[in-house]
């Protein structure tokens, strides 16, 4: 899923590029693909008698329905999963946040069954077991990349740094069709690290830029920021 956009984006621009030159190295990447996945397909056959693996598992997972304030709900959800840290205090005020807001404008429960894996519970708690932990520091860093491009939209848009808004947008939109099928889950966390690996181009961009055009008294500001924040989070 959070490939998806940027294999539709690749697609578009090398057709645009090349036209139907296309079809031969496509076919053979293609090929390419399913030859490497040939075991695991046998794999799951023998198994489950399935191809691409047992109906099960992915059918719990799937929501049970769906319309934007349930898609909200998802996408606020998943985003919280990341933003609670070592203090009780904090993460508390973070669910009353997120369920008033629930309950007032979008007219919903937060533990909504048919977007909420098996029933569970919304918690904000802060994990750090493997299935669970959050990753504050980078989801941060990502929020503040793309309010940066939001607000630097049309400048960016008529430069040749225009790569960096379609990237961004493939990022979203991923993240956006991960919370508009999957139902929300406590240990959604494990499940979000494509996102984070594709988000480090994004993340590396915005600090580059903000660094480069800083003066030298931000740039030391900026140092002790990022330092401080590793501090505050570990």
């Amino acid at each position: 899923l959070f490939a998806l956009p940027f294999g539709l984006w690749f697609a578009f621009e090398s057709f645009k590029k090349y036209s139907f030159k296309l079809f031969k190295p496509a076919l053979a990447a293609s090929g390419v693909l399913i030859v490497t996945n040939i075991p695991f397909y046998i794999k799951n056959f023998i198994t489950t008698g399935v191809v691409i693996g047992d109906y099960t598992i992915s059918n719990m997972m799937k929501n049970d329905t769906l319309n934007i304030p349930l898609l909200i709900s998802n996408i606020i959800r998943n985003l919280t999963l990341h933003l609670t840290l070592a203090y009780g205090k904090l993460n508390f005020l973070i669910h009353k946040i997120v369920s008033s807001f629930h309950y007032r404008i979008l007219g919903i429960n937060p533990e909504e069954k048919a977007i909420s894996f098996l029933g569970e519970k919304y918690i904000t708690r802060f994990l750090m077991d493997d299935g669970s932990a959050g990753n504050f520091f980078l989801m941060f860093l990502i929020i503040l990349g793309i309010f940066y491009i939001a607000f630097n939209l049309k400048k960016l848009f008529y430069s040749q740094q225009k790569i960096i808004l379609w990237y961004t947008l493939s990022l979203i939109v991923g993240f956006g069709l991960f919370c508009a099928l999957f139902k929300w889950q406590p240990w959604n966390s494990r499940l979000h690290l494509p996102l984070f690996v594709g988000s480090v181009p994004l993340v590396t961009y915005f600090l580059h830029t903000v660094y480069y055009n800083a003066n030298l008294n931000h740039k030391k500001h900026f140092l002790w920021l990022l330092f401080l924040s590793f501090g505050i989070i570990s």
